[in-house]
């Protein structure tokens, strides 16, 4: 049966995954999307609030940042519609591979906060060919694993979820990220932003656990229009 082999898929699936910045310490490979062919005033844009470098790709920027740099981004652009932090990257070459790698990561110490979840997905290869099998392949790998660590499952939210994660697959790696701020119009997108990180605030806090301790996040970055330019 199905769940029979998801089941035998689990057994298999620890150590898959390459952990990258899930304790949001230090500098990480994020990504700052918008749309397209705005990729270079995006690029103006955070250089203007004096943020690191960052290199264009279609649809968005990528660049060693910072949580706080993320931060700043998501409070501060006007042009960026996600911003996304990495969390894992693992090797998807089939469908049950992916499920394999979404399994093995510990789902049951990052899920302790949010009571609803969104899943998206970018990317597709000759195994994966549709990008909404591949996240609901995520999604089943998560709640498997919290139902065998015996834990409650959040609420699947297609929008609005209180934490977003996103997956994006390129050469059969899949990058599982956390979406620091959510898809929303140019205008006013600065706010929106804003809000979509203060949402997530507390899951960060509650499940980005190392030795360092927990991740300490600043008090949200409140930045009228008109003096955007000038935080840093």
């Amino acid at each position: 049966s199905l769940y029979a082999k998801e089941g035998k898929l689990r057994s298999r699936a620890r150590p898959r995954a390459k952990l990258l910045a899930p304790t949001g310490q230090g500098r990480a490979e994020v990504i700052i999307r918008c749309p397209r062919r705005l990729e270079r005033m995006l690029s103006q844009e955070l250089a203007e609030f004096r943020l690191p470098p960052v290199q264009p790709f279609q649809g968005g920027v990528q660049g060693l940042w910072t949580f706080e740099e993320a931060e700043l981004a998501c409070f501060a652009s006007r042009i960026a519609s996600r911003v996304l932090w990495p969390l894992a990257r693992f090797p998807a070459p089939s469908a049950d591979e992916l499920y394999v790698g979404a399994a093995s990561l510990p789902w049951g110490e990052w899920l302790l906060g949010p009571r609803s979840l969104g899943l998206g997905f970018d990317g597709v290869h000759d195994q994966l060919r549709h990008t909404r099998f591949s996240a609901l392949r995520v999604k089943d790998a998560i709640f498997d694993t919290l139902r065998q660590d015996g834990l409650p499952l959040p609420e699947l939210a297609p929008t609005g979820a209180e934490l977003q994660l996103h997956g994006v697959l390129h050469r059969e790696q899949v990058t599982l990220y956390v979406v620091l701020g959510g898809e929303r119009s140019i205008a006013g997108a600065g706010d929106g932003m804003g809000a979509s990180l203060r949402s997530r605030k507390t899951w960060l806090r509650r499940s980005f656990a190392s030795e360092a301790g927990v991740l300490a996040l600043k008090a949200p970055c409140s930045i009228p229009s008109a003096d955007r330019a000038r935080c840093s």
